[in-house]
């Protein structure tokens, strides 16, 4: 219907314009750690901050998505009053993990010294730590904001919030001795406090909207976590495991198997490619929570809608982008990160391409997840990253970041297909960009 799709416009437009200013944060804060820390200090920022990512895993591993299903599904019953006490469930559930993990942390300097390249990157990874903690709470959050349709103030925190403090303390650090003011100066210790308390901020502020968005309700909570909830837990988990690491692969394989110079062509490629990624993540964004509640109410032509709009909406976003990229790289590379940074052309070009792809085959990891078939996705994530390891193991040694691009890619193109097939088969649902919808929606 008419009513469905003009929602999916002002939705997708609304997180789009928050992704655009989220992107030209995170650009602001790559252009100045990458120039002022040079090559090789962001490279073992970049390194630490991905070691420390992949250990916040275990303590989400899929409980973000299934909260949003299941605020979804509440707010769809009228009983969103019960979302209170699934908030909690999946606050205790994550801590029960994340506190043991940073205290194996914090031995790591002592019984493994050898890990770290030496102190200044021993005492980065000890300071980052925090993370660990606090970024499964803030995606926990997302998550059900998202559930309760509530899409983009779910964003704010971590889209906005994080990076802006993040800029404003590494602006302050590089501003300070221009003015004869003592401040810190920038290191990839400071850079990752800075990182830290952005994401502390980040987190309280968040806290404080679901806090305003949840219903007032006196009495004990009626809620209890269902006996299904730990199979779906455990395939959204190992997926997102496997989509996190997958993420992070070329830049883990390069800090060992290449040089801190590579690493941090790598990082700017990524991030050239995360522009055109701002189309499909809005899209993302926007149609998840809807799916639910489509699935949830037996709406089987919303879905359908849903899923071929919102790849061409995503397409039609990222394509101007990816050309322009594509075909502009090195100067614009050049103008932006510096000389140093030119020769990440090719590998961002590769990354762009890979991205446009990822549009055009369209939700079908959302959709998959929202109709309780996150199996699937556990599948389809696990052989695509073990392609990605082989042919990093394989092409970083002799091409470097060029390497980690082309099995990047190959990673994103082979999971789209299988996923996209799952689609077809499971729910008989055309989740590309070339299918076709009803004209009344």
């Amino acid at each position: 219907m008419a009513r469905l799709r003009g929602r999916m416009v002002r939705r997708v437009g609304s997180i789009f314009v928050l992704r655009l200013v989220n992107i030209a944060l995170a650009y602001g804060l790559t252009v100045m750690l990458a120039r002022f820390l040079g090559a090789a200090d962001y490279g073992r920022y970049s390194f630490v901050l991905a070691v420390v990512t992949l250990g916040a895993i275990p303590g989400q591993f899929g409980i973000p998505q299934l909260l949003m299903r299941e605020a979804a599904s509440l707010g769809a019953d009228g009983s969103s009053h019960r979302v209170r006490g699934l908030k909690w469930w999946g606050y205790r559930t994550s801590l029960r993990v994340t506190v043991p993990l940073v205290l194996a942390g914090l031995a790591i300097p002592l019984v493994a010294p050898w890990v770290f390249a030496g102190p200044p990157e021993t005492h980065t990874f000890l300071v980052g730590l925090t993370l660990i903690v606090l970024l499964p709470l803030a995606a926990m959050r997302s998550g059900i904001l998202r559930g309760l349709q509530h899409v983009f103030v779910s964003q704010l925190p971590q889209q906005i919030v994080r990076p802006l403090v993040q800029v404003l303390l590494v602006g302050a650090m590089l501003l300070a001795p221009l003015l004869g003011l003592r401040f810190l100066p920038l290191t990839p210790l400071t850079a990752m406090a800075a990182n830290v308390v952005g994401t502390a901020i980040a987190w309280l502020l968040g806290a404080a909207l679901l806090a305003r968005v949840l219903p007032v309700h006196r009495g004990r909570s009626d809620f209890e976590a269902k006996p299904g909830w730990r199979a779906s837990i455990l395939a959204f988990g190992l997926a997102d495991a496997m989509y996190l690491l997958d993420g992070q692969v070329g830049i883990l394989l390069l800090g060992t198997l290449s040089t801190d110079q590579d690493v941090g062509l790598f990082k700017v490629a990524a991030q050239g490619a995360l522009f055109v990624a701002m189309g499909y993540v809005s899209v993302i964004t926007s149609v998840t929570p809807a799916m639910a509640r489509a699935w949830q109410q037996g709406d089987r032509e919303a879905l359908r809608s849903l899923s071929t709009r919102g790849a061409r909406f995503a397409l039609l976003l990222a394509a101007p982008i990816a050309a322009v990229l594509m075909l502009f790289g090195e100067p614009v590379l050049n103008l932006v990160f510096g000389e140093e940074y030119q020769t990440a052309a090719l590998p961002m070009a590769i990354l762009v391409g890979a991205q446009l792809l990822n549009c055009a085959f369209g939700a079908s990891t959302s959709l998959l997840n929202m109709t309780g078939h996150e199996r699937e996705n556990t599948r389809a994530f696990g052989i695509s990253l073990a392609l990605n390891l082989v042919l990093a193991a394989i092409l970083i040694p002799q091409y470097g970041a060029q390497g980690a691009a082309v099995a990047g890619a190959a990673s994103i193109l082979l999971r789209n297909l299988i996923l996209w097939r799952a689609a077809h088969r499971l729910l008989g649902i055309e989740t590309g960009f070339w299918g076709r919808t009803s004209a009344s929606r």
